[in-house]
This record gives structure tokens, C-alpha cells and sequence, in this order.
């Protein structure tokens, strides 16, 4: 069976344009032309951040993607913003989900005064093909990633059918936080530092707090590979790339296999 998926962070609906815009049908363009099979995505939302107002409609941004779009979907909040708008990673599959969980990662005990906290959470989804697939964004902080890092392998080692992990996790592929992971599945970029991912605005300065969070001196510095799929043993990866888009200020990161 072929197989294409796509891991995209989503960032709130917001576009890179040079007058950015919250643009959810641009989102499901950008995953219409590349027509994958499963999608995994992160920073779902429609709070108001910045400049942007909340995007007030009937229903949450990843219910109205697979509806424009025919895929089935499932929603994972992790935090819910201004007490009315949830946010956190969202399933889009053309295979009927099986069964699906929320799956909180552990908030560190010890939190660092200065640095941004945000509760994360790992979708873990059954398909009825078989197949199973965990999506994720891991957070900013050293404390919060060694967390997600154990939470995520404790789940993939209790799956017993093939699985994808799909997320932003914030981590270059050389972190010797991320190493672990390594050894429980495996990076369709065999942990090369390519494609990058993220940001899309290579030429643009990404804000003091992200510098500092992400340790970016020079903006030169900022261009960097956090999105991932791995794959479990079942799976024979044809190719993976990038889309070029400016729909998000990531860009969309895609594997083909054969399983």
C-alpha cells in the first residue's frame, strides 16, 4: 500500500504573507494540492493572538478542514485559551479513525520564571486500516521537552501495530534531548538537519523571546529543521520533502512510503 503523510504546523490559521492574514482556507488548499492520506497538525486554534482577532465560527478550524476537504478528523486540545477556545493538534485522515485520545504530557515541576510554559498533549489515534499515528508539539523549554520525549516513547513502546509519529517538537535533530527517540523509531531524514522546516520567512527577524528560547543570534541561525515523521520497522520511506507555501510560518513537511 502507498502511503503519503504530511505533519504541518498550522500557526493558528495565520499566513507569513507580507500583510499576514488568518486564512484556514488557505491551510486546506496547501493540503488539498498535496493530497495526503493522513495529516497531522499543530497550533489549531482560532483564539485571538497579536493582532488577530478570534476567528469566530461554528465549529473548530480542524472539524471545518476535513469537512471542506472529505477527510475524517480528530481533535486533541491541549490548553483552552480565554476559557472558550481550545487549541492543541488534530488528526485529518481519509481512513475512519478506529479510536482516538488526548494524552496530557506531564507539566514540569520546576518551571523557569522567564520562559514560556504551555500544557502539551500527544494525540494517539487507531486507524481502521491498522495502522496507528501519534501527533504532537513538544514545547520551548529544556524541562518540558525531556518530558514530552519520555511521555512519547512510553507511548509508542505499548502500540503494537505500525505506527507514524508526527510533530513539531522544537528540537533539532543533533538535541541530545530528542537522541532517545532514535532508538524507538525511525526519521524519514535519517536525522539530518534537512529540509528545514521552519521559519518559511527565512529573511526575517523571528521575534526577541523565539531568539532566545531557540538560542538564535544571527538570523542566519533561525532556518532549522524541527518537524518530524517517524516511522515504525513496517514502513519503506519512497521520498520526503517540503512544501513551499507561505499558508503558515511553517512549512508543510511530507513522506511517501510503501507499506
Amino acid at each position: 500500500m502507498d502511503l503519503k503523510v504530511m505533519t504541518f504546523n498550522v500557526h493558528s490559521g495565520v499566513n507569513s504573507e507580507d500583510a499576514p492574514q488568518r486564512d484556514y482556507d488557505g491551510i486546506a488548499e496547501v493540503i488539498k494540492k498535496s493530497n495526503p492520506d493522513i495529516v497531522g497538525l499543530q497550533e489549531v486554534g482560532r483564539h485571538g493572538f497579536a493582532n488577530f482577532p478570534a476567528w469566530e465560527t461554528d465549529c473548530e478550524p480542524a472539524e471545518y478542514i476535513a469537512k471542506k476537504l472529505g477527510y475524517h478528523f480528530y481533535f486533541a486540545p491541549a490548553v483552552v485559551f480565554q476559557n472558550k477556545y481550545p487549541y492543541g493538534n488534530a488528526l485529518l485522515t481519509k481512513y475512519p479513525i478506529k479510536s482516538a485520545t488526548t494524552v496530557l504530557i506531564p507539566d514540569p515541576e520546576n518551571k523557569i520564571d522567564d520562559a514560556y510554559f504551555q500544557t502539551r498533549s500527544i494525540l494517539v489515534a487507531e486507524l481502521e486500516n491498522g495502522l496507528s499515528v501519534l501527533i504532537t508539539h513538544f514545547g520551548l523549554v529544556k524541562e518540558e521537552k525531556q518530558n514530552a520525549v519520555k511521555c512519547a516513547i512510553e507511548l509508542l513502546r505499548k502500540i503494537k501495530t505500525p505506527v507514524l509519529f508526527l510533530g513539531d517538537l522544537n528540537m533539532m535533530p543533533n538535541d541530545d534531548i530528542l537522541k532517545p527517540l532514535f532508538d524507538v523509531v525511525k526519521d524519514v531524514a535519517n536525522g539530518k538537519n534537512e529540509p528545514a522546516t521552519w521559519p518559511v520567512n527565512e529573511d526575517k527577524f523571528v521575534g526577541e523571546y523565539e531568539a532566545k528560547i531557540k538560542n538564535i543570534t544571527e538570523q542566519k541561525q533561525a532556518r532549522r529543521k524541527i518537524d518530524y515523521i517517524f516511522y515504525s520497522k513496517e514502513f519503506e520511506v519512497k521520498s520526503e520533502y517540503v512544501i513551499q507555501t507561505k499558508a503558515s510560518d511553517h512549512r508543510p513537511y511530507v513522506a511517501e512510503f510503501e507499506i
